[in-house]
Formats: structure tokens, C-alpha cells, sequence
């Protein structure tokens, strides 16, 4: 196609709207087409944002069956017909001849998404002023009196009834300790972990390597790879009798001949090496 084709189809063609039917905020396109061979490639410019009108996204152009379509995505956000003012369009053919079409204008109508005429809606009318009524301070002083009278009838019988009995304070003297008071209380699992803690504690202080960090596991092969021989093999044994009764249901006579090795662990570490 020549190029006074081409400019004839241009001056020919118009914009288009779509959809039909616009209201405020809807996404619309400005759609032109152009005759033209499909070795013509289009420069476009991109439409400038003003108070009603806000480009959506780049415009953009495509060939179809010997048919351009350029397409603008715009929105709009004020009703009425408003004239927008199209860029110019550069086409440049194959041989590098370069064409410009003039921008012109299209025209899109916005429907307005209120109700036709004043939609304000009247003020209602003042209200009556509201009566005010007497008050009196009768029901106060009747509550007031009500209280006082009760506050003086309880002290009376108070003060009839006597001094409150004293309690007599627990006797500290009577036999047995902790842990055998706990035992006894059902707290076999409690007294288990005290005494592990206690041991670790100890462990802790005398076996190096054997830190508190450690878990249960790690801390028994500190111990028995420690220089303690037969007294890190017995502390061993014991730390796993403990690690037991902290999660059995174990009888008490059992917690406490535990809780008895425990402490004759703790006494051979902490007698120095070497030393019975």
C-alpha cells in the first residue's frame, strides 16, 4: 500500500470507546485501526494523567489480516463527555519512510453512578426541647442511711461475738524431712528430679566435660570415660536410676533407696581422688 493510502486511511478511521457504556472508574479503551501491510512498525506515545482522565498501562499496537489496531487503556473519574486529546502516531515502513498521523481527539462519554437532580437529603426538623425534671436527693440519703445503719449492726455483733480463736502455729518439732514428707504427699517424681539436679550439680563441679549443657546420655559417657573408674561407673548407674524415676509412676520405698544412692554419690565425688 502506498503511503497516500495509507494517510487516507488514517484521516478516514476514528476512535473508538469501549464498552458503550462507561461509568466513573471503569477501565475503557480508545481503540483505532489502520489498512496497512504488516512490515510497518508503530512509535507510540503514552497519554498524559490529568484530573479525569488516568492511563492504565502502555499503549500498545498489533497487525491482524492486513488490519492495525492501536489500543489506549484509560479510566475516568468525573462523568460527562470529555474531549481527550490522542498523541500523534509514527509509522515506519520497511524502507525506513517515516509517516505521522496526526493526534486528533476522542470523545468518551461517563454515565453518572448517581441519581438524576438533587440527591442531598433535606435536613430533618429541630426537635422539641427536652423537659427537665426535679430532682431530689431522697433516694441518695435513704441509701446512705441504709449503709450506715448496716456498717454499725455488724460491728455491734462483732464486737459481742469476741476476738477470733487463734490458730495454733504447726509444731517444727515433729520427726521427719523433706524429701520424706513429699514422698509421702505422692511428689515421688518431684523429689527425683531435685535429686538428679543436684548430682548434676556436682557432676558438673568434679568431672570436667561434664558440664550441666550436656543432655542425660552425653553427661553418663563423660562420666564414664572420666578418670573416676568404679565411682563414675556407680555415679552413672545412679544418674540413670534418677532419669527413671523422674518418669515413673515409682513406689516410695523405691524414690527414696534412689534418693539414698544419690547421696552416697554425691559423697564419693565429693571425696578428692585418691582418698577413701
Amino acid at each position: 500500500m502506498s503511503i497516500a493510502l495509507l494517510l487516507l486511511a488514517a484521516q478516514a478511521s476514528a476512535w473508538t470507546i469501549s464498552p458503550r457504556v462507561v461509568t466513573i472508574g471503569d477501565t475503557i479503551q480508545v481503540t483505532r485501526r489502520f489498512a496497512t501491510t504488516p512490515d510497518v512498525w508503530v512509535r507510540l506515545r503514552s497519554l498524559e494523567p490529568t484530573f479525569e482522565l488516568e492511563p492504565l498501562a502502555p499503549p500498545r499496537w498489533a497487525h491482524s489480516e492486513g488490519e492495525l489496531t492501536i489500543v489506549y487503556t484509560v479510566a475516568a473519574f468525573t462523568p460527562g463527555r470529555h474531549a481527550v486529546a490522542m498523541p500523534d502516531i509514527e509509522f515506519v515502513h520497511a524502507g525506513g519512510e517515516l509517516q505521522i498521523v496526526v493526534g486528533d481527539t476522542a470523545w468518551i462519554e461517563i454515565e453518572s453512578v448517581l441519581p438524576s437532580g438533587d440527591s442531598t437529603v433535606a435536613p430533618m426538623p429541630s426537635q422539641a426541647p427536652v423537659a427537665r425534671h426535679r430532682t431530689t436527693t431522697t433516694p441518695l440519703a435513704g441509701l446512705v442511711a441504709t449503709f450506715l445503719l448496716s456498717t454499725a449492726a455488724w460491728v455491734a455483733v462483732r464486737r459481742r461475738r469476741g476476738r477470733r480463736p487463734r490458730f495454733e502455729e504447726p509444731d517444727e518439732s515433729v520427726p521427719g524431712s523433706p524429701i520424706d514428707i513429699w514422698v509421702a504427699s505422692g511428689e515421688s517424681r518431684a523429689v527425683a528430679a531435685v535429686m538428679a539436679d543436684r548430682l548434676r550439680d556436682v557432676i558438673a563441679e568434679r568431672i570436667p566435660g561434664a558440664g550441666r549443657h550436656l543432655h542425660t546420655e552425653e553427661c553418663i559417657e563423660a562420666v564414664l570415660e572420666s578418670d573416676h573408674g568404679d565411682v563414675g561407673r556407680q555415679v552413672a548407674e545412679v544418674l540413670r536410676a534418677l532419669e527413671r524415676a523422674r518418669f515413673s509412676p515409682a513406689a516410695p520405698g523405691d524414690v527414696l533407696e534412689v534418693v539414698d544412692l544419690a547421696e552416697a554419690a554425691i559423697a564419693m565425688l565429693e571425696t578428692p581422688l585418691g582418698k577413701s
